[in-house]
Formats: C-alpha cells, sequence, structure tokens
C-alpha cells in the first residue's frame, strides 16, 4: 500500500524536523499494482530509496552509538551503494547491471553490520588493514604473459608498516578473521537484527551476483532466466514478467537489509525515531508484497 519515498534529500532534511522522514504514503486496495508489472517495481524502488534516506538522516543524526565516529564517514560512503541499486532497479535494459551490485551490497551490510558489534581487537584489526590497503594501493602491478604494467602514485609505500602487519592482513580475503556466517552468528547475538533476512537475501542473489560480476556467460544472461526450468514456454511477455518479478524482489529485500541494518545501528537505542520509521517502511513494503502475492488479479509486465 506504500505509494513514494521521499524525493530528495533537502526534502528529507525538512520531513527530519517534521518527524516524517522516509514516510511511504498509502495506495487505497483498487491502485495496488499487480505483481510482476513495471509499477510495482517502481513501487520496490521507492521503498528502498526511502530506507537509504532514512539511513542518511542517521548519519546526519551523528552521535547514534560509541563507535559512530569511526564508521559514520563508511556508512556515509555505503549510501551511494542502494542508491545506485534503486536508480538501476528502474531501468529494465539494465536490470543485470542491477544484480551485479546484489553482492556488494549484501557484503557491505554484513561488514558495517559486524564493524557495529565486534569486539574492540576485532575492530582496530579492521581499521589497521584499511589504512595498509590504502598505502599498498599505491604501488600496483599486473602481469599478463611477458607483458607488465606497473604504476606508483605519490609517496613511496611504507615498508615499516607493511612489516608490522599480519601476513594475512595483506591478502584483500583475509581480511576478516571470521567468514561471513561466522559474522552473522556474532551480529545475531548482539543486536536485534533478523538473520534470516541475510539468508535469504544470499539464497536469493548472491551466487548470480557473483557470475555477473565475474562476467561468466550464465552471469551475462541471468537476469532473463532463459536457461532456467519453466512450467510454460517462454515468449517475450513471460520474460518481462520473470524480470520484473525478480526486480522487484531484489529491491524489497534490498530495502529490507537497510532495515536490518538501521536495526544494528541502532543497538544503543540513540536513534531509534528514525529506526522506527524504516521499521514502519518496512511493514508497509512487507504488507502489500503479501497482498499483490495473494491477489486473485493476473501479473501483467505493465
Amino acid at each position: 500500500m506504500l505509494v513514494e519515498s521521499v524525493p530528495n534529500l533537502q526534502t528529507c532534511r525538512q520531513a527530519h524536523e517534521e518527524s516524517r522522514l522516509g514516510h511511504l504514503r498509502f495506495y487505497s486496495p483498487a491502485e495496488e499494482p499487480p505483481w510482476g508489472s513495471e509499477k510495482f517495481v517502481r513501487v520496490a524502488a521507492d521503498y528502498l530509496s526511502s530506507q537509504t534516506y532514512v539511513l542518511r538522516a542517521i548519519c546526519d543524526h551523528g552521535d547514534w552509538g560509541v563507535r559512530a565516529q569511526d564508521l559514520t564517514l563508511s556508512l556515509l560512503a555505503f549510501v551511494s551503494t542502494p542508491c545506485a541499486l534503486a536508480l538501476l532497479g528502474r531501468q529494465d535494459r539494465l536490470f543485470n547491471e542491477t544484480i551485479m551490485l546484489a553482492r556488494p551490497l549484501f557484503e557491505r551490510v554484513v561488514n558495517l553490520c559486524y564493524s557495529v558489534v565486534c569486539d574492540e581487537p576485532d575492530f582496530a584489526k579492521i581499521r589497521e588493514y584499511t589504512i595498509q590497503r590504502a598505502r599498498e594501493q599505491l604501488s600496483r602491478e599486473f602481469r599478463a604473459g611477458d607483458q607488465v604494467v606497473r604504476s606508483c602514485f605519490g609517496a613511496k609505500p611504507d615498508s615499516t608498516a607493511k612489516q608490522n602487519t599480519p601476513k594475512k592482513h595483506h591478502d584483500f580475503h583475509q581480511q576478516w578473521d571470521k567468514k561471513i556466517p561466522d559474522r552473522l552468528d556474532i551480529i545475531q547475538h548482539r543486536s536485534d537484527a533478523t538473520i534470516a533476512i541475510f539468508l535469504a537475501y544470499q539464497t536469493a542473489f548472491y551466487t548470480d551476483s557473483c557470475e555477473a560480476l565475474h562476467g561468466s556467460f550464465y552471469g551475462i544472461t541471468c537476469h532473463l532466466g532463459i536457461y532456467e526450468p519453466h512450467d510454460q514456454e517462454l515468449d517475450r511477455r513471460n520474460v518481462q514478467v520473470y524480470a520484473n518479478e525478480t526486480r522487484a524482489l531484489l529491491l524489497w529485500m534490498s530495502g529490507e537489509l537497510l532495515n536490518e541494518l538501521i536495526k544494528v545501528v541502532n543497538t544503543e537505542k540513540l536513534c531509534s525515531n528514525l529506526a522506527e520509521v524504516a521499521r514502519d517502511n518496512s511493514r508497509a513494503c512487507s504488507d502489500l508484497v503479501s497482498r499483490v502475492l495473494h491477489s486473485p488479479h493476473p501479473t501483467s509486465p505493465m
């Protein structure tokens, strides 16, 4: 039953002063768009945008927790990811590029949540790795056969810092001592986050997003569903309905992921008013999804 999100950041700030930031208006039952339609995709994109505005307002709020000073910049930088996903998700011709963002969104939400609740020694390692990685990026080298391209930027990398950094922190894939399932388990026990949302998102989109990012032939076409078994013969209309359904699901579940991130950021209950807005948005969109999925009206790509 939701309709639209706050249209821009300036309106967000005005709405925040009125305690209406990010709230979504409602459709009448007769206006509810059918599942599989382009209109419902736009509704799901509006929901994701609204949750993004709430997260941005929390960053503007500033004092949301003990690690606010260290993590607010990362949260602000992260906001561009769901913004991009919502923008791309509105364009049916950019659906594959939308799927590419599912993995970065998921992993960034997991890592930000973990950074809020992890022990101080683990957080210190994250900080050290970030600084060291920035230094190492000053000198790069890539090879193909007998061809080599090297680049060096700015000052010479600090070799002393590299020697003092544990070897496992030199490898990008070893930034985290704990794998994603272990991080999710810690998040579950130290916050109000619903881990089933993370697992559902990972199950639905993580593998396809990895394939799309890697550029495999499956990843190039996974958004069309043309190689998957179907009960009926695929035609242009069925392909469009399938794509719309998947786009809507991705956008809606991405908004749900942001709601979980906001829950974790609000662990110390210092931005509860904004977290309540995100929660209300989540409930409204979830109720709408449930109704349209059980609606007797036929699906339409329009």
